[in-house]
């Protein structure tokens, strides 16, 4: 029974390897949207979301990035500095199962 059914299975993906490519395609673009909100809380001014490599810290229009030296990024607000964290930390989920770098 395993040889016919590995056999079957060879087949389909012969016959239709452009489409599971393009399923897998589909799913990875998807992955972003996948990743949980971060979660923020107001620290004396300062906004926080911890993630398990590190917090995310808006100041006004001030973005500090979990990450060695701690880069900043200068938004319009504090609204777009809190999307852009989102967006990083979305990226660095999918980093994870992509292999690629951000």
């Amino acid at each position: 029974m395993t040889d016919l059914r590995d056999k079957i299975a060879a087949v389909i993906w012969e016959n239709d390897r452009a489409r599971v490519a393009c399923v897998a395609d589909a799913i990875i673009a998807a992955l972003p949207d996948m990743v949980a909100p971060l979660v923020w809380r107001d620290t004396h001014g300062v906004w926080r979301a911890e993630t398990p490599w590190g917090d995310y810290k808006v100041y006004g229009r001030i973005l500090t990035l979990p990450l060695p030296m701690k880069p900043q990024r200068v938004y319009s607000g504090e609204a777009e500095s809190k999307a852009a964290a989102q967006a990083h930390h979305a990226a660095a989920v999918v980093a994870a199962f992509t292999g690629s770098r951000q």
